[in-house]
């Protein structure tokens, strides 16, 4: 229950959220074209008929990112390394932290689960646990549950709401700060990497297997929550048709 719970609290706001975060990206960009000396529609038309952004993209790509080198980063991203490289390249240039990440949005903390960024991931998995505790306690109250706290409906629906503006704007952060939160995540781990392993060959090897993703961290963190959940739905009070009511 408390899994199905929060997977459907996310997708009530994921429609908002994307018309949101596309507004976001379309005045980052602007801003940035601005930055370089405004919109010019002659030079976009001369990189789309030659490939110049994608030469540009790639060719920046290649350079140094937070002082790693792009072998390094490839080594220890994975097979997605050509796509989170160019990003990342681009948040170097711009010096911007922001980066439309659709899956942080709609997975929230699973995306920095599988990509192993720990601290982050641990981090948005408690703030969404405690935005889901007035949710919760109105469970408790709804289904007339003994172990349910002696706070008045008002209180509780106010609260709730206080947690649903919270969670969303959770969400929208994840979404636009998940590639930086990953990207210095992950540029921590290979300094280390790099310190402790200076020959390349085993350096690399160590890259490989402390990088990549981590599907088992992700199906870890699904089991305990729906664990979680079972053992929540043992303090629910007799009247259960009342929650199943609003599910339905």
């Amino acid at each position: 229950m408390l899994f199905s719970a929060h997977l459907w609290s996310r997708g009530r706001m994921l429609a908002l959220c994307l018309a949101l975060l596309g507004g976001l990206a379309l005045a980052g960009w602007w801003q940035a074209q601005q930055s370089a000396g405004g919109f010019n529609y002659a030079r976009l038309y001369q990189e789309a008929q030659g490939g110049g952004y994608w030469q540009s993209s790639a060719a920046s790509a290649d350079e140094p990112i937070d002082g790693i080198s792009a072998e390094d980063w490839a080594a220890y991203l994975g097979p997605a390394s050509p796509s989170y490289l160019r990003d990342f390249a681009q948040m170097q240039k711009y010096g911007r932290k922001s980066s439309i990440c659709f899956s942080a949005l709609l997975f929230g903390p699973l995306y920095f689960f599988y990509r192993k960024a720990w601290k982050p991931a641990f981090a948005f998995l408690a703030v969404d646990l405690l935005l889901n505790l007035p949710a919760l306690l109105e469970l408790l109250v709804l289904s007339e549950s003994a172990f349910a706290p002696a706070i008045s409906s008002s209180s509780l629906l106010f609260l709730a709401q206080l947690a649903s503006i919270a969670s969303f704007a959770v969400m929208v952060l994840s979404g636009m700060f998940a590639k930086y939160l990953y990207r210095r995540s992950a540029a921590g781990r290979i300094r280390r990497i790099e310190a402790e392993f200076p020959e390349k060959a085993q350096r690399e090897a160590v890259l490989r297997a402390q990088g990549g993703v981590s599907w088992a961290a992700v199906v870890g963190v699904c089991t305990l929550m729906m664990v979680a959940g079972a053992v929540f739905s043992l303090f629910l009070g007799p009247n259960v048709d009342a929650i199943v009511g609003l599910v339905i």
